[in-house]
């Protein structure tokens, strides 16, 4: 089955990533604030939550892939470019995080976005 969990992101962007995801996944589903500390496989188990219904606690956004192959992630984010919107953090699921609760992915991953800006800023100042 393939999922995407998404948190933090404005209904309007919601909006636009349901219009893409609906034909490339089974489902997607809007993390709850209260969802932040369940693990990451009891979210994706639970009947889908695809409504934005309130402001994050943590000012933090994440769209993650579940059951995608490298294409289809590939195939999903090239569609949402072309949208203009402003793309979310990405992430996959994996076999290591699918124990971790959803709230360490949430900001590992933005951390470690944060680190890649840095280093492509960097880069770019030395060319």
């Amino acid at each position: 089955m393939k999922k995407i969990l998404l948190y933090g992101i404005d209904q309007q962007r919601i909006s636009t990533i349901s219009g893409i995801a609906s034909g490339m996944s089974d489902e997607l589903h809007v993390v709850k604030n209260q969802e932040l500390s369940e693990k990451v496989i009891d979210i994706l188990e639970k009947e889908a939550h695809p409504h934005f219904t309130e402001e994050p606690v943590r000012n933090l956004e994440l769209c993650m892939f579940a059951g995608f192959d490298r294409e289809g992630i590939f195939t999903f984010i090239e569609e949402l470019r072309k949208t203009g919107i402003r793309r979310p953090v990405f992430a996959t699921v994996t076999a290591n995080n699918l124990e971790w609760n959803f709230e360490k992915v949430l900001v590992d991953v933005n951390q470690e976005h944060i680190e890649m800006q840095k280093m492509n800023s960097s880069e770019t100042k030395n060319d």
